[in-house]
């Protein structure tokens, strides 16, 4: 497969969508080591942590090392969608004996490529203010052929029905926070060999996985309010 060359001299300035200037304007941040949102000082609900909470599923027991493969893939492929990967560095890491990483990459631009998808964001911190959660999107964008917002999340195990309410809480978020509809919800299983699997989690499951979402809220926020969850189950830094 011929990939995907961005180069950095090509590309324009991209003026910051609705939805990231409400980020700035409502001054949520993220603390990428203790996976921590807080806006205007007040701490936000993860949106995986929620999950992870109310058992909808459980990566507890997942081998550090698959762990750090999910990370390290998922930062390369970032990089690869915002035109900025250095491939010749991942080469020469895995030629050292370090993990290669291309394959993925290789697994996400095929996917774009193949489906004529522009990405519009990749990486969008996006938060919910008033329900309280915030969360970090894989990425955003369009299928050409279709014109409507798509949310797409990276995977590299399976693709699990809990994951349509990972994205439907980015849906509520982003509509929260730009009055835009995401249309659509992708999960695509990147594979070590340079190919992918999509699921398409279906439009008409998106009120019933919003409404489970909400549900798995109020049940996190209950159970800090009658003890029998402590701050520091779900935020790190209150430990």
């Amino acid at each position: 497969m011929a990939a995907m060359v961005v180069r950095p001299w090509e590309q324009q300035p991209r003026p910051l969508t609705r939805a990231e200037r409400h980020a700035l304007d409502v001054g949520v941040t993220f603390d990428e080591e203790k996976h921590l949102y807080t806006l205007n000082g007040r701490r936000l609900l993860g949106v995986t942590k929620v999950l992870n909470l109310v058992g909808y599923y459980d990566f507890s027991n997942i081998d550090p090392i698959y762990r750090d493969r999910g990370k390290d893939a998922h930062s390369a492929v970032h990089y690869a969608m915002e035109g900025d990967l250095d491939r010749a560095h991942l080469e020469a890491a895995a030629e050292r004996g370090a993990m290669n990483l291309i394959p993925y990459v290789d697994a996400a631009e095929k996917f774009v490529l193949e489906n004529d998808i522009e990405i519009i964001h990749p990486e969008a911190i996006l938060v919910a203010a008033k329900i309280g959660f915030a969360g970090k999107a894989d990425a955003f964008g369009f299928v050409r052929k279709r014109r409507s917002l798509c949310v797409f999340d990276w995977k590299l195990g399976d693709l699990i029905d809990a994951y349509g309410i990972q994205l439907a809480a980015y849906k509520l978020a982003w509509w929260e926070m730009s009055k835009e509809l995401v249309a659509h919800r992708y999960c695509v299983k990147l594979l070590p060999d340079g190919n992918y699997k999509v699921r398409e989690y279906p439009m008409r499951e998106a009120a019933r996985d919003e409404r489970r979402f909400l549900d798995a809220v109020g049940v996190v926020n209950t159970r800090l309010e009658l003890g029998t969850l402590k701050p520091a189950e779900v935020w790190a830094e209150a430990a």
